[in-house]
């Protein structure tokens, strides 16, 4: 009788680990299937949060006007000092430069006037008429089709940029390391331009949503949240 209740027990306890198991990888697969679900909807919870955070300390201090913001410090440094600015400029670019192809067919070399400020403006300028396009077309082509450096520049071309083409075919301009650091460095006073002309009330919160649409992308393409925003 002893031997009948033990088989029966152990049946028994096999049975509700068998139970147990199965209930598990169940709760398992469930739990699976609802992460699963609702995975598109935790990636768009973490994006904004990321994009929150970003804005909220990396991006909103430097464009909210403040005795301290990026405009001001352009201000005090640049604009207040517009001639000088200009005049250590075109030094830079001569000196840079000069050997360069478009420079050496119009005998340009390495001007270093002293004296008055406005007189190495003045001897550029006799040098180098006003000019349009048409004056780089050739220098740029060497570049683009044959390959040739110091043509208009000494720095590496990372790339061409192309204009829009509206008053004609679209003009190949070559941008260097310098140029995109000074694009990057307008990029971050334009907006603490843009919020000085506006209440301090029009200021968006870091919560609000912003999102920069690029040309030649569908909106079907756009992540949207579960509320269509």
């Amino acid at each position: 009788m002893g031997s009948v209740l033990s088989i029966i027990k152990n049946s028994i306890t096999q049975r509700s680990q068998v139970v147990a198991w199965c209930s598990l990888i169940f709760t398992s697969l469930t739990g699976i299937a609802l992460l699963s679900s609702y995975s598109s909807r935790i990636r768009v919870i973490r994006k904004r949060w990321i994009r929150i955070q970003v804005r909220k300390w990396l991006m909103d201090p430097y464009m909210k006007g403040s005795d301290t913001d990026a405009f001001v410090s352009y201000y005090r440094n640049v604009l207040c000092h517009q001639q000088k600015i200009n005049n250590d400029l075109l030094e830079n670019i001569l000196r840079n430069n000069h050997s360069c192809a478009f420079y050496r067919d119009r005998s340009i070399a390495l001007l270093c006037s002293k004296g008055e400020p406005n007189t190495l403006v003045d001897e550029f300028r006799e040098k180098v008429p006003l000019t349009t396009y048409s004056d780089y077309r050739d220098y740029f082509e060497q570049t683009v089709l044959h390959g040739a450096t110091n043509q208009v520049v000494s720095d590496r071309i990372i790339y061409f940029a192309l204009s829009s083409g509206t008053t004609g075919k679209p003009k190949t301009i070559p941008i260097t390391k310098k140029i995109i650091e000074k694009y990057f460095t307008l990029a971050r006073i334009s907006p603490s331009v843009i919020w000085r002309s506006l209440p301090n009330a029009s200021y968006p919160v870091p919560e609000q949503r912003s999102f920069v649409l690029l040309s030649g992308q569908q909106a079907k393409s756009f992540l949207r949240s579960k509320d269509g925003t």
